[in-house]
């Protein structure tokens, strides 16, 4: 009689698992999406079937009182009820939002109900059944850039125009920019920044600035002209004050342009920042020889002041990834004036430039950089222009 070999194991092989494995994901998957769909066929049931006892509700809100309950409701819990009658108090179900709107008047004759839960929502009026609700969407004229990366949507101004919304409202995060300032010997000062958020709503106007022209330096010793402010709803971010002349200081804006060099008696710093929260003062100067000017303020930083033969560099801005990639944005012009080693510039912002008649390095576009400050027979850089910049989750 023969003995089984001890050492002889019954089990899967490697293929055998893998198969295995293989069919619980198919069904893991099948389960899934099963029951996403019932999920999904849960809500919209629920939210027509609100939607129809809502409006029979209101038909006899209208019966009693011969026109529909004004705007806005009275929310308490999942229960919406009119000002001046409570009986006819409509309800949700649990999770689920009313977003009420009659006819404009004080006796309206016409409503329109949502409900919505999640990113499902549906419709109804007085004369209707419940239907899915029509999606948000915008639309840009003029100078407006509309991207979407599937996640977000990103309108883009460099130039003025009109964003359109249609069915509906939504709240998106904005950055508005205003043109930087033009420099002459100084630099010039950066556009307002200003970044926050913003509900888009009907057809609004969008109002970009332009970045102000450079000064020059021989007669009639100009300064750099103040930058446009850039405009959207409740935002207005200032232009940047122009960099100082021959013989004039530097201008106020949204951050100061940078004191000239031959500004006497010197000064501590340029052109004031003003309004108070969209940037900084420009820099201050050195009168001698080298006349040794300052830089413009940028959004984050003052402009930097000369000292000894170093004109002073232009205040810092800020980056920001609103567009989908970093940027910078409203950094100040560099000074530039007769001698001396020219002021640098970042975030956007013009470098000040050395030599016989030496023009100063314009801000970047749409940025809202304030201009480079010129040598001798040169002229400043021209500012910057503003932006304005919307992102919104993609409905």
């Amino acid at each position: 009689m023969k003995v089984a070999n001890q050492n002889n194991y019954f089990g899967f092989t490697i293929v055998e698992l893998l198969v295995v494995i293989v069919v619980i994901a198919i069904f893991a998957a099948i389960t899934i999406v099963s029951y996403t769909g019932i999920s999904q066929k849960a809500t919209a049931v629920s939210l027509q079937s609100d939607l129809t006892s809502a409006s029979k509700q209101l038909k006899l809100y209208y019966v009693d009182h011969g026109a529909y309950p004004t705007s806005p409701l009275a929310v308490s819990g999942n229960s919406y009820c009119p000002s001046d009658d409570i009986k006819y108090c409509i309800k949700t179900s649990p999770g689920n939002t009313f977003i009420y709107t009659p006819a404009v008047g004080t006796s309206p004759q016409t409503f329109l109900l949502k409900n919505s839960k999640s990113s499902v929502a549906y419709i109804i009026t007085e004369s209707t059944s419940p239907e899915l609700a029509p999606v948000f969407t915008t639309t840009t004229t003029g100078g407006g850039i509309k991207n979407t990366d599937g996640a977000y949507t990103v309108i883009a101004y460099t130039s003025s125009g009109t964003l359109v919304t249609s069915n509906g409202t939504i709240d998106a995060e904005v950055l508005v920019v205003g043109g930087g300032g033009g420099g002459s010997h100084g630099g010039g000062g950066a556009g307002g920044y200003l970044t926050g958020t913003i509900t888009l709503t009907g057809t609004m106007a969008v109002t970009v600035g332009n970045g102000g022209a450079g000064g020059n330096y021989m007669y009639p010793h100009s300064l750099g002209s103040t930058g446009g402010d850039s405009i959207f709803g409740s935002y207005t971010a200032k232009g940047g004050g122009g960099g100082g002349g021959a013989w004039s200081p530097g201008l106020a804006g949204a951050s100061g342009g940078g004191n000239a060099g031959e500004v006497n008696p010197s000064q501590s710093v340029g052109g004031a920042a003003t309004p108070a929260g969209q940037g900084n003062p420009g820099g201050g100067n050195v009168y001698g020889y080298p006349h040794v000017s300052g830089g413009g303020g940028g959004a984050a930083t003052a402009g930097a002041s000369g000292a000894g033969s170093q004109n002073g560099n232009g205040g810092a801005g800020y980056n920001n990834s609103i567009s989908g990639t970093s940027v910078g944005y409203a950094g100040g012009g560099g000074g530039g004036v007769y001698g001396g080693t020219p002021g640098s510039a970042t975030h956007g912002g013009g470098a000040g430039r050395s030599g016989s008649a030496g023009n100063g390095n314009a801000g970047t576009p749409n940025t809202g950089g304030g201009g480079g400050g010129a040598w001798y027979q040169g002229t400043g850089g021209m500012g910057g222009s503003g932006v304005v910049i919307i992102r919104y989750l993609t409905p």
